[in-house]
């Protein structure tokens, strides 16, 4: 039998922004994911015993809302002082016996190296990074972000300095 493919999502500066708001170029590469049938694993270098209810709930409430399902988030524990590289190729080595992994999307350099090292041996794996496109910020003393539309400063940073692109 066929093991069904899957797409591994990072967390942390992929999905989910600095103040807990989605992340739209990240997002749209999920959905996207999702659209071809791919089931979508949450993996992050996160601490399970002080954020697994959070991240968790996050997930729940942004997929939620599409009628996503998802596998995970997978989180470290406490103990695991591991690089996050490291935990999650253990966690990419045990889940490729469930599912065809077919790529992972990532904004952690160490991350993403590991990932290429992935794809050496799976030239077909898919590796997304997710980078700061730039950053322009406003004169702390002006109202610029108002002027603008934008609440405050992080409700301009909030979708304006991502980018999503997938490497070779």
């Amino acid at each position: 039998m066929k093991k069904p493919e899957a797409f591994i999502f990072d967390m942390d500066g992929t999905l989910e922004n600095y103040n807990s708001r989605p992340i739209t170029k990240g997002m749209e590469l999920l959905h996207s994911q999702h659209e071809l049938g791919r089931v979508i694993i949450i993996l992050t270098a996160r601490d399970h015993e002080f954020a697994y209810h959070y991240t968790h709930d996050w997930v729940s409430r942004e997929l939620g809302q599409y009628a996503i399902p998802f596998v995970g988030p997978f989180l470290r524990n406490l103990e695991d002082q591991r690089y996050a590289c490291d935990f999650k190729l253990d966690v990419y080595q045990r889940l490729s016996g469930l599912y065809e992994i077919v790529g992972a999307a990532d904004d952690d350099n160490y991350v993403l190296d590991m990932w290429h090292r992935v794809k050496k041996d799976r030239p077909d794996f898919e590796v997304h990074r997710l980078e700061y496109e730039e950053w322009v910020k406003p004169d702390e003393d002006s109202i610029w972000w108002d002027k603008h539309g934008f609440k405050d400063i992080e409700d301009y940073v909030e979708d304006s300095i991502f980018n999503v692109s997938k490497e070779d």
